[in-house]
């Protein structure tokens, strides 16, 4: 086995590429152990060895997931083209929703799922799953789900699907915001600031009902220094200022075409003081390493890891 087909990326090469600083494809990461800039190449970096090899449920084609999910990727990477480019942009319903999948998937394949299922699942964790998975093999009921997930293309196909354990759905339904359900917001930053990409992917927002109850609200994923693709729950901009983080205003949703069978959605502005209040919150969480466009200019946010 090569070394390519060991590394799989939780968060896709195509949009590390993104993150470019020059037409070598080379990004800068900080690695956060080392505490240096790195000039690395996007295969190198957020990813983890065999993350979706499943030799217990698929032993004869071990790496279905990992092309499934290149498949995937290969289909939602024009889309995210589109993104980066004009003022308005156009999608059919079915490519709308095969995006909210594919950002929902984002979460579900990132590698921190390996300890959340796999090496310390908390008691909590253990009593919810035991149920769809007797033996205790959390990760490979995480790797099962993931295989016939990465094959739907819509929220709606993932709650037909009657190979999906009905636990794993709900885990999918309380990220897509549950009965309220979710929508795409494209954002471009003003002013210098640029975002930020870490291996926590996406950032996300809670509100409190209170302090025992919290309710997802917003998944930021930054898609390139100048852009941020963002998943809203219906009906965010009615909820107080310090949760919602931007005014009300910016929350724009989609709109159909006359023909209605496409959606447009809006760019909205992003200005600096939210950016970077954005960035700081990748940085709390950045657990290995994030890209940055210009090391310089961002090296305030930086310098506090130097310290330690």
């Amino acid at each position: 086995m090569n070394n390519e087909s060991k590394r799989h990326h939780y968060i896709p090469q195509f949009i590390i590429r993104y993150f470019s600083k020059d037409e070598s494809g080379l990004i800068n990461y900080f690695d956060i152990k080392r505490k240096c800039f790195l000039n690395e190449d996007a295969k190198n970096v957020f990813m983890f060895e065999n993350l979706y090899r499943d030799d217990i449920n698929n032993p004869k084609d071990p790496l279905k997931i990992e092309r499934d999910f290149a498949k995937y990727e290969s289909e939602v990477a024009p889309l995210f083209e589109k993104f980066q480019k004009g003022t308005d942009i156009v999608l059919s319903t079915k490519e709308n929703s095969s995006v909210l999948l594919f950002l929902t998937l984002l979460q579900l394949r990132s590698v921190y799922n390996l300890k959340y299922f796999g090496d310390e699942p908390p008691e909590e964790v253990i009593n919810l799953l035991k149920g769809s998975q007797p033996d205790g093999d959390f990760v490979s009921m995480w790797r099962r789900n993931l295989s016939y997930v990465v094959n739907c293309r819509s929220i709606e196909e993932v709650e037909l699907n009657e190979n999906i354990d009905e636990i794993f759905k709900n885990i999918i339904f309380y990220k897509t915001f549950g009965l309220l359900g979710m929508y795409l917001i494209v954002a471009e930053r003003r002013g210098p600031e640029d975002f930020f990409l870490s291996d926590t992917y996406p950032i996300l927002m809670h509100g409190e009902i209170d302090e025992n109850i919290k309710l997802p609200l917003m998944a930021a994923y930054p898609i390139s220094p100048s852009r941020v693709l963002i998943a809203a729950c219906q009906g965010i901009e009615q909820t107080p200022k310090e949760v919602r983080m931007f005014d009300k205003s910016f929350y724009s949703r989609p709109y159909f075409t006359n023909n209605n069978k496409d959606l447009i959605i809006h760019v909205r502005k992003i200005y600096e003081h939210d950016i970077k209040t954005l960035n700081n919150s990748i940085m709390a969480h950045t657990k290995q390493g994030v890209v940055v466009l210009d090391k310089n200019r961002f090296f305030v946010h930086i310098r506090d890891y130097l310290k330690q």
